[in-house]
């Protein structure tokens, strides 16, 4: 799906770098982000993980297996491999058939703003399970 959809936006702005009068300028940071936003959106796929994920921790960190700072070093480790792909592979499919320069720095945008976004869809998937469950505790003791 995101290579679809960056490759598609590639095609609708090729060509585009070539040129540099207003419209031009306009076109592209509105191309880049859009790329951006639609990816950095994507990435509230994580929630339901995250909430799965849950019990199966609770429970391996109450019988002493690991703590909080080495599951969310893991968690974060091997989530890398997989946004550097859909990075790379956004990159490769916009930036040629745009005509932009700066391969390397869209990508290490790109990249950047989706370990930010995936980062912060967790926190958002674990304050979502606290107050639900406070909620529920809360509704249950009346």
């Amino acid at each position: 799906m995101y290579v679809m959809l960056c490759l598609m936006i590639g095609l609708m702005y090729i060509g585009l770098g070539d040129e540099y009068d207003y419209s031009a300028i306009n076109s592209r940071t509105s191309m880049l982000f859009y790329i951006a936003a639609f990816l950095v959106f994507m990435s509230v796929a994580v929630l339901p993980f995250f909430m799965m994920e849950r019990p199966t921790f609770l429970r391996e960190r109450t019988n002493g297996a690991y703590g909080v700072g080495a599951w969310v070093l893991a968690n974060f480790l091997c989530s890398l491999p997989g946004l550097a792909l859909i990075s790379i592979l956004s990159t490769v499919c916009v930036v040629p058939l745009a005509g932009l320069n700066g391969f390397g720095v869209f990508f290490a945008a790109l990249l950047c703003s989706l370990i930010a976004a995936e980062g912060f869809m967790n926190l958002i998937g674990q304050s979502v399970v606290v107050v639900s469950s406070s909620t529920s505790s809360s509704l249950t003791l009346t």
